[in-house]
């Protein structure tokens, strides 16, 4: 195996390195180039700079590094330190010299992001070294990061493996399913996958395999990114198609993801969760590759209205500065393509969404949802992943206005909204749940396995989000405002007490009870609720009971509304003298006073928020 200028596997033609940086510059170029890896118009010129320069340019990226570990008033920058990685990782064993400073980078006290970057660098210049180095590093990094570090064991499998690992072995670590063992065998791998077509085809479903999981915002971290890039920048020298420029987006090289772009911009199989990956591009901290983004949606004609939300908070964040006119003609172009040869529905709803995504709430269609505008109202959803804002719920409740539910067959709008909580932060989580009770239930009606749904998504990214919120959610879906009578009185006797709960509260707010549910509340205030554990997928939670104040205390409401006499159902009236400070024989006059005033609903609502610690504005209002 002989040393390459360029990563391991990674061909001269993959990374594009413009011709006018093919000679090698000045020794003198290299101190400037370092310094303007700090400007983002200069980045991919100073890439390609210093990955020219070579070896003339290490003694300067390794002082980058040392002054880095040092820290002080001259450290540079963190984007001019990862900028200095990435250029060692371009040049691959040929920065092996530079070992040291990288692993002076690598201990559990820097930022996550550093260490992370550094720790791939080092497996990268590094895993042509003899064995005897290799098992000296490990060390080295065991006393480093004395406690396990994704990255870590990562750089310890591949030190392991070394540069040529046995065929048997490789296929092993890669058909594992760990994350780990994955990324270890890309990067191992890479030099033999150059050299053999049959590790090609053994690398291709890995790779479909990681981006599936990739796509999931649980397996969205550094290691798991970097081994779907390598791997198919790995496989892109043997042929590039859709999988393979899906999984060049996310590689390490700015330069790898714009040919990623190229050959996705000619894809027209890709369905709304597939272009989702091009939109994220957008957010790129490399200018060249996001302003390829937003022409490689554009150049997908209709089938880009995935990307309006982005394209419209683009224009209005104003850290946008003066390119915001650049992504208002780039929503303009989106709101075109999206309306011509297609039904006068589909114009008119994408126009009102359009309105909505600039920031317009309570917008309503001009005419009744088509099969045809739900198909492309699906994708534009699919595209507001992440919206941390009220856009979500408004969406919902302009697809609730034009009946859209009636004609979305195929449930793909359904399904957009619910994909919507898998993602980001507990704020976007929350929208995505408050459109979810906008649709109500006729909406999830399809989905048989509702709460592991939930579950599932909750679980799926690392916020502290508590588990009550998977609960509490499941109840405003099911016994929210969307709820029918009938579904609100079934859910009165469930034996999950946030749906009985929530069911007596949203009766009593409605001004829904009557007579007839006298029986009912006398039972639910009678009620010994337990402790349910609920297991899904692997993931469980446990409802565990509320203070039966809460509970009797609803029901007493409940029982003054429907001209019932609750002071014979155990406990009721000390309940509601606790919770509504009350001396205990003024509640019952207290609370017929409140029927007659029309006050029962905002108790129950008061109630209601107080028990789920539910602010105004979250899940139900």
């Amino acid at each position: 195996m002989h040393p390459s200028p360029l990563p391991i596997g990674l061909s001269a033609a993959l990374l594009c390195v413009p011709v006018a940086a093919q000679h090698s510059p000045a020794t003198q170029a290299v101190p400037r180039a370092i310094a303007e890896l700090d400007s983002p118009a200069r980045r991919a010129h100073s890439f390609a700079v210093l990955t020219a320069a070579g070896d003339a340019a290490l003694p300067e990226l390794r002082e980058v590094l040392r002054r880095a570990a040092t820290g002080g008033d001259g450290a540079p920058t963190e984007r001019v330190t990862l900028g200095v990685l990435l250029v060692l990782r371009r040049l691959g064993p040929r920065a092996a010299a530079a070992r040291p400073e990288v692993l002076s980078l690598i201990n559990g006290e820097l930022d996550n992001r550093l260490t992370d970057s550094a720790t791939w660098t080092l497996g990268q210049i590094v895993i042509a070294e003899s064995e005897a180095t290799r098992k000296t590093i490990m060390r080295d990094l065991q006393r480093r990061m004395p406690r396990s570090l994704d990255a870590r064991d990562v750089l310890n499998m591949v030190l392991f493996l070394g540069p040529d690992p046995p065929l048997p072995v490789w296929q092993q670590y890669l058909d594992s399913g760990s994350i780990f063992a994955t990324a270890a065998a890309t990067i191992a791998g890479q030099q033999p996958v150059a050299d053999n077509g049959d590790m090609v085809q053994a690398l291709r479903p890995a790779l479909e395999a990681t981006l599936q999981r990739h796509r999931q915002r649980w397996q969205d971290d550094f290691t798991w990114a970097l081994a779907t890039g390598e791997m198919a920048a790995a496989i892109a020298g043997h042929g590039a198609d859709t999988l393979v420029g899906r999984g060049l987006l996310a590689h390490w090289d700015p330069t790898v993801r714009e040919r990623g772009l190229q050959i996705l911009g000619d894809a027209r199989d890709l369905t709304a969760e597939q272009r989702l990956e091009i939109v994220a591009r957008l957010w790129d901290e490399e200018p060249p590759v996001a302003e390829l983004a937003r022409a490689t949606l554009l150049g997908h004609g209709a089938r880009g209205i995935v990307g309006l939300r982005a394209m419209r908070a683009f224009e209005h964040d104003p850290a946008t500065g003066k390119r915001a006119i650049l992504f208002r003609r780039a929503a303009e172009a989106l709101v075109r393509a999206a309306s011509e040869n297609t039904t006068p529905a589909t114009v008119a709803l994408v126009a009102a969404a359009d309105r909505t995504l600039a920031g317009e709430r309570d917008v309503v269609p001009t005419m009744a949802i088509d099969a045809a505008a739900c198909r492309v109202f699906a994708e534009l959803v699919v595209g507001c992943r992440g919206a941390d804002d009220d856009t979500l719920p408004a969406l919902a409740r302009l697809a609730v206005a034009g009946n859209a539910l009636a004609v979305d067959h195929d449930h793909a709008l359904a399904d957009a909204f619910l994909g919507n909580l898998a993602e980001f932060s507990p704020q976007a989580w929350t929208q995505a749940g408050r459109a979810l009770v906008e649709l109500g239930p006729a909406g999830l009606a399809h989905v048989a396995d509702l709460p592991d749904q939930l579950t599932w998504a909750h679980a799926s990214f690392r916020s502290g989000l508590p588990g009550e919120s998977v609960l509490q959610l499941e109840a405003a879906l099911l016994a929210g405002p969307r709820a029918s009578e009938a579904q609100l009185r079934t859910q009165l006797t469930s034996a999950r007490w946030h749906l009985a709960f929530t069911a007596a509260a949203m009766l009593v707010e409605r001004g829904l009870v009557t007579t007839d549910d006298a029986e009912a509340l006398r039972a639910f205030a009678s009620r010994e609720f337990a402790d349910v554990r609920l297991e899904w997928r692997g993931n469980h939670l446990q409802d565990l009971p509320p203070p039966n104040l809460y509970l009797r205390a609803m029901a007493a409401l409940g029982l003054t509304q429907a001209g019932a006499d609750c002071s014979d159902v155990p406990h009721t009236l000390q309940a509601a003298a606790t919770m509504f400070d009350l001396p205990r024989a003024e509640v019952a006059t207290h609370l017929r006073a409140a029927r007659d005033a029309g006050e029962l609903p905002a108790m129950a609502k008061r109630l209601r928020r107080l028990i789920d610690n539910d602010p105004p504005g979250s899940l139900i209002d």
